[in-house]
């Protein structure tokens, strides 16, 4: 009989244990994008566009980067920042939160009152010499949207620095 007190003890701390682990999994799998301030619905899609005429038509870039830390990449000619990316590498919440916080610096220091919408943007050539950056940023049950031209290499600081560590973190040269 005094072994049935020790096993009912150490079947209790076993389910005890269990119940913990299942909680702990459970609250991690509910909000992986709410670490560090990141959203659920957030996502970063970002288009690089060469100048027409440029020496290096195939420098367009398409990134797309989702709250979970997946980040796609691709490059092509113009049209092809038009088809979904495929996956370059996973990203950890910090490089996830990183870009966050430079795109919604970014979408507040953006030239207003353009005139075009934003799916029209693709077909806008850049300037002659320059490049340009779109991004969409949805973030919050909100979407924004703001394209950045610029001579090549001279984008505005918060546009360069976005095009800059999405080319690092997708490992592209």
């Amino acid at each position: 009989m005094s072994d049935r007190p020790a096993n009912i003890r150490f079947t209790l701390a076993s389910l005890l244990a269990l119940a913990a682990t299942a909680l702990l999994a459970i609250s991690g799998c509910v909000s992986p994008g709410l670490h560090q301030g990141v959203p659920d619905d957030f996502s970063l899609d970002a288009a690089v566009l060469p100048a027409r005429g440029s020496s290096t038509p195939d420098e367009a870039r398409h990134f797309v980067l989702h709250a979970d830390g997946s980040l796609r990449a691709g490059r092509g000619r113009q049209g092809a920042v038009n088809a979904y990316p495929g996956r370059a590498r996973q990203l950890s919440t910090t490089q996830v939160a990183e870009l966050l916080s430079l795109s919604r610096q970014a979408i507040a220091a953006a030239p207003q009152g353009r005139s075009t919408a934003p799916t029209q943007w693709l077909h806008e050539p850049p300037p002659e010499t320059g490049v340009a950056l779109l991004l969409w940023v949805r973030d919050s049950g909100t979407e924004s949207a703001a394209r950045f031209d610029g001579p090549q290499g001279d984008l505005p600081p918060l546009a360069e620095l976005i095009r800059r560590r999405l080319h690092e973190l997708a490992l592209m040269r």
